[in-house]
């Protein structure tokens, strides 16, 4: 690295967090410049604002070299917005990220987590040492998506739960919100294609994931999961057609989070139920009719056809080891 200033923009969401974003980016910003570091910041008012301040920032600084950051302070909206931003600048420039949201999925697989100050001291130092991981990201019909894509069960939860009940209730919210949505399941009937494999489901859920952690539920993607292998894990959760296979799901469920041996399915074919756990590269699920899909948490639009491309270490960001 050459000895150029180090310029950094701050993206904060102010209402992420219960606000912990808006009170917090002063000190972020001050333990930054203790370092030398040039920071700019930006508050975010209304969707896309986040997109688009990252993608000007890029095509302004992408194009000078080493040494320019963004850093992503919110939820996983902020997050996605951000990356897709640098994405369509065409550049690279490496994001650090302070997750505020009631999960922080993402970031407890990059290895950042833990409270305010210290995820933004994880970031601050990955940036004074340029510790930068170059992280897989996807596209669902050619639209980025940091890590994961879902339809089914609980799949519009995080993106239709009332942010009042969020900065309430924070993880407990998703889980009331989503259990008082279970009556009107239906049933999901699918044909999935897959790095050359072909079968046909009746799903409860099916997901595109690259990260350790879903929804809050750690370890539930199974073991093994690399955030840069160019592969994604897709999860499957079949309709169970009995209380029996129902009950056989939650075990699973469960034995997945404890992390216990063999609690894996991968074979597709095989015509049983439960949980699915399959990595791909490229992933195509075929519906009946347009299906409701959550990206990032966020409201992923309808599709009848669903393309997931994953594309090896397309990110940088910025994190204090290699997750």
């Amino acid at each position: 690295m050459s000895g150029k200033e180090k310029t950094v923009l701050i993206i904060y969401n102010p209402a992420a967090g219960k606000g912990a974003a808006r009170k917090n980016i002063p000190s972020v910003k001050r333990k930054l410049e203790e370092k030398g570091i040039k920071v700019m910041c930006f508050a975010t008012k209304g969707k896309d604002d986040a997109y688009r301040a990252a993608e000007k920032f890029s095509r302004r600084y992408g194009g000078t070299g080493e040494g320019r950051y963004l850093i992503a302070v919110g939820g996983d909206g902020t997050i996605n917005e951000v990356m897709r931003g640098v994405v369509d600048s065409g550049t690279n420039i490496p994001i650090g990220i302070i997750p505020t949201g009631s999960t922080n999925d993402f970031g407890y697989s990059l290895g950042i987590s833990g409270s305010f100050d210290e995820k933004a001291d994880k970031t601050i130092e990955a940036i004074a040492s340029d510790s930068v991981f170059e992280c897989d990201t996807a596209t669902l019909n050619g639209n980025y998506f940091v890590y994961t894509v879902s339809f089914g069960l609980f799949s519009d939860v995080s993106y239709k739960t009332p942010r009042k009940l969020k900065n309430m209730l924070g993880h407990a919210a998703y889980i009331i919100y989503g259990a008082l949505s279970l009556g009107h399941l239906k049933k999901i009937r699918t044909e999935i294609e897959y790095d050359g494999n072909r079968a046909e489901k009746e799903l409860l859920l099916g997901m595109a994931v690259s990260a350790k952690s879903v929804g809050g539920f750690r370890n539930i993607t199974g073991r093994g999961v690399s955030l840069d292998d160019g592969m994604h894990e897709m999860m499957l959760v079949t309709w169970p057609k009995n209380i029996i296979e129902l009950f056989g799901t939650v075990k699973q469920a469960i034995s997945l989070m404890r992390g216990k041996d063999g609690s894996e399915k991968t074979d597709i074919s095989d015509g049983g139920c439960g949980i699915y756990l399959i990595k791909a590269q490229n992933i195509t699920f075929r519906f009946e009719g347009k299906v409701p899909f959550s990206a990032d948490g966020e409201d992923g639009g309808e599709h009848e056809t669903a393309k997931i491309e994953v594309l090896s270490r397309k990110v940088r960001y910025l994190c204090g080891k290699r997750p």
